[in-house]
Order: C-alpha cells, then structure tokens, then sequence
C-alpha cells in the first residue's frame, strides 16, 4: 500500500466502524440530510451528486480503496444538497463524526489518517475544478481516461458527462471522434 494513503485497518477506527451493504440504486445520502460519515468502499461503486435545474450533477465518485462523503457537511455538521448514490452493489466502511473526532486524541497516526484523507477529498475536487475552467471538453475527458481507466467501464455515461461538465451527446460526440 501507498505510504501516503491510510490502510483501512489503520483509519476505520475498531468496533465503532459500522459496515453497510447497499444495492445498486440505493441511497448512502440523500438531500436535505446532514452527512454524519465518512465512507470506505470495500467493494462496489458509488457517486456524490446535486442537483442542478432538473438535472443530475456528478461532483465525485468511489470505487474500491477510496473514501467518499458530503464532505462539507461531514465538517461543518449541516445539512447537504448533495446525496450519495450506488451504482453497483457495494459494501462500505463508515467512520462517524464523532468516532473520528476521538480517535484524533487516541493518537498521532489517527490524526495523521484524518489528514491524509482529507487531502486525498480536497486533492480530487480541486483538481476537477480547475479542469473544468482550464481544459476544453475533449481534453477533459482524456485525462479521465488517462486517470480513471477502470473508472471509465463502471461509471454511468450521465454521470461521467456531468461529472466533466458536459452533456451526454456532447460526451457521446467525443467518443465518436475519438474512435475514428
């Protein structure tokens, strides 16, 4: 495992650590809720969405290894907009606010742990923004696909076309140019 990135073992914290098993189009998070958890995907496929006029915006996604959350709600303790869909089958590990708040004074590798995954969330939603102000629509879709290889078979099309900022024939008319 990569040195910077907590081991689960490390970070899920013990017996408090709750495991959820969700089907495919089931909710972790839905609007109006405050995000209470902090979220593992141990197996499976989920994505963080708002919505936006009628339609459906993808700010995030998560397949195995990666953490997921409403993250500014999971700070602030507010309630979100946005809502956590599955979609694939998954189980995920969920560390609660307050669970997390006392293993930081447990230790310095939990504080160390919190760290890490918060700039791994700041690092993935940074990086998004500034692709969709610094690269056209084909150059964004790309990098994904340079990035997010796996990714690319498991995320539905709508998703991933919000999740670039674009529309789904926009995204559909890139692929098509793209395999001439």
């Amino acid at each position: 495992m990569n040195k910077d990135q907590p081991s689960i073992d490390e970070y899920i914290f013990g017996e408090k650590t709750r495991f959820i098993d969700i089907k495919k189009k089931g909710y972790v998070l839905r609007p109006e809720q405050q995000e209470k958890h902090i979220y593992y995907v141990l197996k499976g496929f989920v994505v963080l969405l708002i919505e936006s006029d009628g339609n459906e915006i993808c700010l995030s996604f998560a397949k195995e290894g990666h953490f997921i959350s409403a993250y500014t709600s999971f700070l602030k303790q507010e309630l979100t907009a946005a809502y956590i869909l599955v979609t694939e089958d998954s189980r995920l590990a969920a560390a609660s606010y307050s669970t997390i708040q006392s293993a930081y004074g447990l230790s310095k590798e939990h504080e160390r742990n919190g760290r890490l995954i918060s700039e791994q969330l700041y690092i993935r939603s940074n990086e998004r923004n500034m692709d969709l102000i610094c690269l056209n629509a084909e150059e964004r879709y790309l990098k994904f696909l340079k990035h997010h290889k796996e990714e690319i078979q498991r995320i539905p099309l709508k998703y991933l076309a919000s999740y670039l900022g674009i529309t789904p024939v926009s995204l559909s008319r890139i692929r098509a140019k793209l395999n001439k």
